[in-house]
């Protein structure tokens, strides 16, 4: 068993209860979601969002699973594979997945394109900051290099306290600009940075996703692949697919 079906494995009560409870949890998501995460997040008031609609219909669905402006993204995004996923930094699944995604970008090269979109749990007190490290990073030019980091070491600053103290580490290790990445962790020069992290919390609510991580390809949600090869399949019925749609 390889170490993604482990901790896949080692988490059955949670598979039950997301199943079990998955309309409760659309119902109060919404409001334990961004009071818990205003307060962690940050020190300082600022506008809620408006309360999220619920899920959309399927053509809706489909723009919002498209490449965005405001999306990250790892490669072409006119490639003919386009993976979404949606991720919590402290979530240990999404932790197994990265090396996976790693091997998939260099498998199948400008094929994939691969994009993040936060969706940080309550569950886990550090995922907002992680989300917002990763931000702050991103403003620097540094995104994707942040993540690896957030993700290669997530046991030296998941559930600790000191959590931005890693990340200031981090930040330094990449070549930031220290001061300034301060700044975009706290205080009102990061209000934009929580903002652009609910606007994808909030496109998760209204996509279906419904846990961590949650993947799309090409607009279709996916059930999680337990390994390298399942991933690949499902990769290269796409690729098959729109092969055949262009003839």
């Amino acid at each position: 068993m390889n170490p993604l079906q482990k901790i896949i494995h080692s988490y059955p009560l949670v598979a039950t209860m997301r199943k079990s409870y998955i309309k409760i949890l659309f119902i109060f998501l919404p409001l334990l979601f961004f009071s818990c995460f205003t307060l962690r997040a940050s020190k300082n008031s600022e506008p809620l969002p408006p309360t999220p609609l619920p899920p959309l219909p399927p053509e809706g669905r489909l723009k919002l699973l498209k490449p965005l402006s405001i999306d990250w993204i790892q490669g072409d995004r006119n490639a003919p594979v386009v993976i979404i996923e949606y991720i919590d930094f402290e979530c240990p699944i999404c932790a197994a997945y990265y090396p996976i995604l790693q091997e998939l970008k260099r498998k199948y090269g400008d094929k994939l394109s691969w994009i993040i979109r936060h969706n940080p749990s309550i569950s886990h007190p550090e995922a907002f900051p992680a989300s917002m490290a990763a931000e702050a990073a991103g403003r620097q030019g540094k995104f994707w290099e942040m993540v690896n980091l957030l993700l290669t070491n997530q046991k030296e600053w998941s559930f600790k306290s000191s959590c931005t103290e890693a990340f200031l580490q981090y930040a330094k290790k990449l070549g930031l600009n220290e001061e300034q990445f301060k700044k975009d962790l706290q205080g009102v020069e990061g209000i934009p940075l929580r903002k652009r992290i609910l606007a994808d919390c909030l496109s998760a609510i209204r996509v279906g996703v419904d846990g961590n991580p949650n993947f799309f390809i090409n607009g279709e949600k996916i059930p999680n692949p337990s390994n390298l090869e399942e991933f690949s399949t499902l990769i290269e019925a796409e690729l098959i697919k729109r092969k055949s749609d262009k003839s």
